[in-house]
């Protein structure tokens, strides 16, 4: 049986320079970096520890770590905004996608994805108005989607003699990704209230920042205008833009007699439009208010409420992924800087590992 005295030869022997010519460029052909990870690969091959992992202690507190992370997106998105819950969500898989690389055992590996995928999915057993079954359905998927990008990185570090950090990274990133951005979907897609999303404050804000724009065309626009005025304005300024020649020969009681006319004829088209009475005494704001609600929300609210909820996630899932994978660079940024902080703390260290390979020859 061989010894792990002659076990560290064999491995320094591959390190070792075969010829006189090879000592000579021994500076020019190995850097530093390469000459201090041959020495702790020879240390790791004296301790026996060069295929498994080194501190189950250190393992353990990165799974306890990822998944509290993954805990606290879940706690984000039950008690928070939905701002919070994607921050926390980023950086949990920003921890995430170190795991493959900091452990070394695929058993563990596979716990690790479990573990986090249960963490991810407990809103959807928690927050009302989800039906057991379609929460049951997104769990498997979501385990199963986050646990094969663990066998992707895990797979692309162990076919790789050097680490590229984008691929293997790459490979669990967006996977946890597609598990958040679904998550998110069920949760609000289930919860989804038309009433509530147009909301008087939602309109509010909505007037604000288009409120400039208005301005622009209509001079002295406010959301509080009343409708008559509004188009009494946009009539003016329509003659005054595009027949003002013309208009400004006319005389004031027949220009006046025209702008009224015109008018007239402009909220009767809208109301025969939208099939609805207008009130023009009422504000911009207001009317607007009431056109959405008799025009929106009431179909919505009359569509059947499992078929809204799948409608509403899958637009949720579209709207939130797309921007999702923009971001997921800002994420692998992340998790490099956290990788970084590991190896100068000394956490985790980079070796050189030596690889034997089984291979059949015709002799």
């Amino acid at each position: 049986m061989e010894t792990e005295k002659s076990r560290s030869q064999k491995i320094t022997s591959l390190f070792r320079p075969k010829s006189d010519s090879q000592e000579t460029h021994k500076g020019e052909g190995i850097s530093r970096r390469e000459e201090e990870m041959r020495r702790k690969a020879e240390k790791l091959a004296r301790e026996g520890l060069s295929d498994s992992d080194y501190s189950l202690l250190k393992i353990f507190a990165v799974i306890i770590a990822t998944t509290i992370s993954a805990l606290l997106f879940s706690y984000a998105l039950i008690f928070w905004p939905f701002f919070y819950a994607v921050v926390a969500g980023f950086f949990s898989v920003s921890l995430i996608a170190l795991v493959p690389l900091l452990i070394k055992s695929w058993s563990l590996n596979l716990a690790s994805a479990f573990t986090i995928s249960i963490a991810f999915i407990l809103p959807l057993f928690f927050l009302k108005n989800i039906p057991p079954i379609p929460a049951g359905i997104v769990a498997i998927f979501s385990i199963i989607v986050l646990m094969g990008g663990f066998i992707s990185a895990k797979r692309e570090l162990n076919n790789s003699l050097r680490i590229s950090f984008t691929k293997f990274s790459g490979a669990i990133i967006a996977r946890a990704l597609t598990v958040i951005a679904l998550v998110l979907a069920v949760a609000y897609g289930w919860n989804f209230q038309a009433r509530a999303l147009f909301s008087d404050q939602f309109i509010s804000t909505m007037m604000t920042f288009a409120s400039p724009l208005i301005e622009q065309r209509i001079p002295g626009f406010t959301p509080q205008m009343e409708l008559n005025i509004f188009f009494d304005t946009f009539v003016r300024q329509s003659f005054a833009q595009h027949d003002a020649a013309n208009f400004t020969l006319l005389p004031i009681n027949l220009q006046q007699q025209l702008i009224s006319q015109s008018t007239i004829n402009l909220y009767q088209t809208i109301e025969n439009s939208l099939g609805m009475d207008i009130n023009l005494k009422a504000s911009f704001q207001e009317s607007l208010k009431t056109i959405i609600l008799e025009k929106v929300v009431v179909p919505i609210e009359a569509i059947p409420a499992e078929h809204l909820a799948l409608i509403a996630t899958a637009i949720i899932f579209i709207a939130v992924r797309g921007p999702f994978w923009l971001l997921s660079w800002l994420v692998m940024a992340v998790s490099f800087i956290l990788l970084q902080l590991l190896l100068v703390t000394k956490f985790a260290e980079t070796y050189l590992e030596p690889r034997s390979k089984e291979i059949i020859l015709i002799k």
